[in-house]
């Protein structure tokens, strides 16, 4: 299951950088509200995050905030681009959101494989 959370979540990371750097233009519509795109990305994003690494709340929240904020930063040097305070705020409730329900499925997992007693040490909090 690593491998695949892993995979998403580089998948991810590259999509929410290149749909944040390219021109408004470049973008795709959806149709779908645009605080809802952000919100299920960014929340998207989180849940492959708690899956891919067991580490404290804390620390993947934390993680999440400093992404979201680059994300926005970044935004201020690219033309036709805008830095939102309210997309950092969508963003960062959806990365939350989604290392709550990562967080919640990982355990789920864990707890029904039986895989808990059989983790690497590249898992357990304070290690790699």
């Amino acid at each position: 299951m690593q491998f695949y959370s892993r995979t998403l979540l580089l998948a991810l990371t590259v999509t929410i950088v290149a749909l944040s750097v390219v021109p408004p233009g470049w973008r795709p519509l959806t149709g779908v509200p645009h605080g809802v795109e952000h919100a299920v990305i960014f929340g998207l994003a989180g849940a492959s995050l708690a899956l891919s690494f067991a580490r404290s709340g804390l620390v993947l929240g934390i993680v999440a905030v400093m992404f979201t904020a680059l994300i926005e930063v970044a935004q201020l040097w690219i033309p036709g681009r805008h830095a939102r305070l309210s997309d950092f705020v969508v963003d960062t409730h959806g990365a939350w959101l989604g290392l709550v329900v990562g967080t919640m499925g990982r355990r789920l997992w864990r707890s029904r494989s039986g895989s808990a007693a059989t983790t690497s040490a590249a898992d357990q909090p304070g290690c790699g």
